[in-house]
């Protein structure tokens, strides 16, 4: 989250794979491979992080680890966009907020 935050308020720019993947049709196809490859990557990530906490923890989630890690990532490229377009920086720390509250079962 801390990322993604970073980006959009120390910088005001955007995931740069998220406009990509917006755009994957038009792309060049080593482009769209590496766009794709950042949500495989980062999706499998959060996926291992989310099924480790369940053992661990006993976090109990509503989905699939992997569906999971999926809802997580768009919500932050998608509170992104919202913040984005209304210039209000605020809609995405509602959004994250959001979001890692479901995750810890609030």
């Amino acid at each position: 989250v801390s990322l993604f935050r970073a980006a959009l308020t120390d910088d005001g720019r955007m995931c740069l794979c998220g406009m990509l993947g917006a755009e994957m049709g038009s792309l060049p196809s080593e482009v769209a491979l590496e766009a794709r490859r950042f949500f495989e990557v980062n999706t499998e990530w959060l996926s291992q992080l989310f099924a480790r906490a369940g053992r661990r923890d006993g976090y109990e989630a509503l989905s699939a680890p992997e569906t999971e890690a999926r809802l997580f990532l768009a919500a932050l490229e998608g509170g992104m966009i919202l913040a984005k377009a209304a210039s209000d920086a605020a809609i995405f720390e509602e959004v994250a907020d959001a979001a890692l509250r479901r995750l810890q079962g609030a």
